[in-house]
Formats: C-alpha cells, sequence, structure tokens
C-alpha cells in the first residue's frame, strides 16, 4: 500500500520519508508464544502439589486467561468464582460426611466378616498377653 501511495498519489501528505514497520505479523508471533507458554504453565501446574498452592481460585483464572487467549467464550467454559468455591465447600462436606461413614470396626464388636466369621483381633497387645 505504502508503495502504491509513492507512485500513485496525488496527495502531497502521503508522500515523504516513512519508515514502514509491519506489525502484524510480529504481533501474531508474541500472542502465539504466549499461548505457548499459557498451555506449558497448565500442564506443569496440574498436579496436586501445585493446586495446593493456588487453589481453585488461582488455577480457574488461568483456565480464564487460556480461552481469552483462543477467544473462546469464558463464561461458558470456567464457572464464575462464586460457584467454584460453592462446588468446593460441597465437595468438602461430601468428604467429611464419607469420612465419618467408613470408621474402623471395633475389636470385640459383634461384626461379622463376609463369610459370616466373627471379627478377631490377634495382633493387638491386649491379645497377646495372657
Amino acid at each position: 500500500m505504502y508503495q502504491d501511495n509513492l507512485r500513485y498519489s496525488k496527495d502531497p501528505d502521503l508522500i515523504g520519508d516513512v519508515n514502514v514497520v509491519a506489525t502484524g505479523a510480529s504481533s501474531l508471533v508474541i500472542k502465539e508464544a504466549e499461548a505457548v507458554r499459557r498451555n506449558e504453565f497448565l500442564q506443569v501446574t496440574a498436579n496436586p502439589f501445585d493446586m495446593q498452592i493456588t487453589g481453585l481460585k488461582g488455577r480457574s483464572e488461568v483456565l480464564r486467561s487460556v480461552a481469552q487467549g483462543l477467544e473462546l467464550n469464558t463464561d461458558k467454559i470456567v464457572p464464575p468464582e462464586e460457584d467454584i468455591m460453592a462446588q468446593a465447600q460441597q465437595a468438602a462436606a461430601q468428604q467429611q460426611v464419607a469420612q465419618g461413614t467408613q470408621g474402623q470396626p471395633k475389636v470385640g464388636s459383634n461384626e461379622t466378616l463376609s463369610n459370616g466369621a466373627a471379627v478377631t483381633d490377634n495382633f493387638s497387645p491386649n491379645s497377646l498377653t495372657p
């Protein structure tokens, strides 16, 4: 376009000492590099240890950033922060209920094994003394 304006334009403002810098390709390369770095970050932090550090809130922010970089609708992909926290609280409550119902059988109880035999304790210190 610049060369065409120099050659054929009658407008004197378009003719002169101008340096043309194409930034379209550079910005695409930068965006692509950022997308690669976001994906690498997601892969590196996809473990329980890093999840303890970043938490659900931090992980959701990274997911939003990746979705925005891909020009996706982040509202449809990543739920709002309030919903994420509510889901986390529900999961914690369910886990507490599940842990409360999975108690160990008491020694000397009237429980039986699946084959009908009584539950016995042959290895505790009390069972070894005469």
